[in-house]
């Protein structure tokens, strides 16, 4: 059976092909069927208001038929009542681990954050009617494999270079699997134990470079890893490339190609990364090295503009959109990528206390530091990422009498 492809939902202000556009305030989707527009002083709160209101039954059962009918998955009565079930059961404990984040130590606000997001993406995986996550069972089958990744001390077996391989079996698999991500290449054998066990193409990362694909932390990652280059560039237009679009005749049907400038993170790179980036870039070449910028071809026939036919990460902590290097080859939403540097970071705080004292502290605390921000970011990105991805409805939240 083919594998169900992820799809893409409308654009949200924190991330989608079209997240510029909705920026601006252009409506390019006009259902309001398949919008969600949440304009308050804490919209954070309301967020989880909407998520909260899942854990009824009755309501994340009329969630699901909308969605299936919205998506033409029709599935039998009992298959949605055991989703819907599952649904409530997820999202609420989600609410539980969530809603004590501020008044836990450091320590205790990693592991509540991770195994809230375990929840919700669980309850993601029991939401997308194609998947075969059909109820709780099937959650329970794929974590009994553990959750899908592996560490391995680094070179110095501290913080920062401690290495995460992911699995072909466990929860993250399973999740990739529902998206419609590719896992083929990830480690199938024995658990690895040490570096000279791993492959030369196996794909793996570590803990500063997963800090390196949050374009959210920025200068502090500068500032915290300097000799780590990050996994992220910006995209903008480039007006000296395009040639002038301005007619007084008849309208003239154009070529959907753009030229575009890619700006590395404060003017850091890896000269690779550009081609690393795997989003169908054409005719790469550095065009400045002061500031260091390099032009690509983006071709965009489907979309009239090109940042609609780019993975942009916009979050309403970075209105700037950014290309992500995916990660073990193919990840780079949020929501996946905080679920392996929070796992990580788990591992850290219960089984490397060495370590760990250092960072809380220590002679380590700028990792502390970083850690907190990371947090703080992803505690008011993931809910709302969660709640587009479960409901399969775009997610707009911005503060009244406001532009963004």
């Amino acid at each position: 059976m083919r594998e169900p492809q992820e799809k893409n939902p409308p654009a949200t202000t924190n991330g989608g092909p079209d997240a510029l556009a909705d920026l601006l305030g252009v409506d390019t989707h006009g259902d309001p069927s398949r919008e969600m527009r949440i304009e308050s002083e804490q919209p954070l709160q309301h967020i989880w208001s909407r998520l909260r209101s899942l854990e009824s039954v009755t309501l994340a059962r009329r969630m699901l038929v909308r969605r299936g009918e919205a998506e033409e998955t029709i599935l039998p009565d009992p298959e949605i009542d055991s989703r819907a079930s599952g649904v409530a059961y997820t999202v609420r404990t989600a609410n539980d681990y969530f809603g004590s984040l501020r008044s836990v130590s450091l320590s205790q606000r990693i592991l509540n954050m991770y195994y809230g997001v375990l929840a919700l993406a669980s309850a993601e995986m029991l939401a997308r009617l194609e998947s075969t996550k059909k109820d709780m069972h099937s959650i329970e089958e794929a974590t009994k494999k553990a959750h899908g990744l592996i560490t391995i001390e680094g070179p110095t077996n501290g913080f920062d270079d401690l290495i995460i391989v992911p699995k072909q079996s466990g929860f993250f698999a399973s999740w990739l699997k529902v998206l419609g991500l590719p896992r083929n290449n990830f480690w199938s054998q024995k658990p690895p134990k040490r570096l000279d066990d791993l492959g030369a193409n196996t794909p793996c990362a570590n803990v500063a470079e997963l800090f390196g694909r949050f374009p959210e932390l920025d200068e502090l990652f500068e500032e915290v890893f300097p000799d780590t280059p990050p996994h992220w560039m910006s995209p903008r237009l480039d007006d000296k490339a395009n040639p002038q679009r301005v007619s007084l005749g008849p309208p003239v049907q154009l070529p959907r190609a753009t030229y575009i400038r890619l700006q590395p993170a404060r003017g850091r790179l890896d000269p690779e990364l550009p081609r690393r980036l795997d989003c169908g870039l054409e005719q790469l070449s550095l065009v400045s090295d002061r500031p260091r910028e390099f032009r690509a071809l983006v071709r965009h026939p489907e979309h009239q503009f090109w940042h609609e036919a780019l993975p942009l990460h916009v979050s309403s902590e970075r209105r700037r959109g950014a290309l992500i290097e995916p990660l073990f080859g193919s990840v780079r939403e949020f929501r996946l990528l905080a679920f392996v540097l929070l796992y990580a970071l788990s591992i850290l705080v219960r089984y490397r206390p060495s370590v760990w004292r250092r960072v809380q502290e220590g002679d380590l605390d700028h990792f502390r530091t970083i850690t907190e921000v990371f947090l703080d970011v992803a505690e008011r990105v993931l809910p709302q990422r969660f709640l587009q991805a479960i409901t399969g409805r775009g997610v707009y939240a911005r503060l009244p009498g406001g532009l963004f």
